[in-house]
């Protein structure tokens, strides 16, 4: 039996939300690709041989970052047309967690933002791998553009008898309670400018409630301005 998507409560389709928030994910490490190819080109004659594989490495890795998100992009258009199943497989939740810090590792180095994986080795989760991995990317993403130079961003897990709990924890420019308040209840939110004063679009917190829905689970967001975010993703333990 196919799965339906949930409605989103501004009527636009979860297609329309996900191109919109993933083209500056998409854009900032292409441009990132191009700016170091940029320099092998104009500077080669000052690198040596490592300096220009070790460039070359780089962009490769980020190339292939991108392949994978867009594969995840077409997975969830697959998801909005009904023609997305998911299923439900025992991952390795640091696994999980390192791909999508791998993926954003030289956009960290370029702001000087501590990305630190605290998710034990041991740790298994029952979830879908593709949607789990769009939802932290997001996250993760959001903590990466609003973290300041020389910040800080920590993903970790607590796990009980019940529960597994995810924490993506920030450093960053925080946000006001009652933006806070409008993510919980999915209510329209004002859009606060990122470190860099790029306007997002604030359909990324639509996004990520109709996927953990869909994983059976739910989010809780504590922040305040100056102070950072923590996000928390909590699912039962099946």
């Amino acid at each position: 039996m196919k799965t339906k998507a949930a409605t989103v409560t501004d009527k636009k389709s979860i297609t329309e939300q996900l191109l919109k928030i993933i083209s500056h994910d998409v854009y900032s490490p292409l441009r990132f690709a191009t700016m170091i190819g940029k320099t092998v080109v104009l500077q080669q004659s000052e690198m040596d041989k490592d300096e220009i594989l070790s460039t070359l490495e780089d962009i490769n890795l980020t190339n292939a970052k991108i392949l994978l998100l867009l594969s995840n992009i077409l997975k969830v258009v697959e998801f909005e047309n009904g023609e997305y199943i998911p299923f439900f497989f025992d991952e390795d939740l640091h696994s999980l967690v390192q791909e999508k810090i791998d993926f954003f590792r030289l956009l960290a180095k370029n702001k000087n933002v501590e990305l630190v994986n605290n998710i034990p080795n041991s740790i298994t989760i029952k979830t879908d791998k593709t949607i789990i991995c769009i939802i932290l990317q997001n996250l993760i993403s959001n903590a990466l553009k609003f973290t300041n130079k020389n910040g800080k961003v920590e993903v970790s897990v607590v796990v009980d008898n019940s529960f597994i709990t995810i924490f993506i924890t920030d450093t960053g420019k925080g946000m006001p309670a009652n933006m806070v308040a409008a993510i919980e209840k999915g209510n329209a939110i004002g859009i606060m400018p990122d470190t860099e004063d790029i306007r997002g679009n604030g359909l990324g917190w639509t996004l990520i409630r109709e996927l953990i829905v869909v994983l059976k689970g739910k989010f809780k967001v504590a922040s305040k301005i100056n102070k950072g975010t923590i996000v928390s993703l909590q699912f039962p333990i099946h």
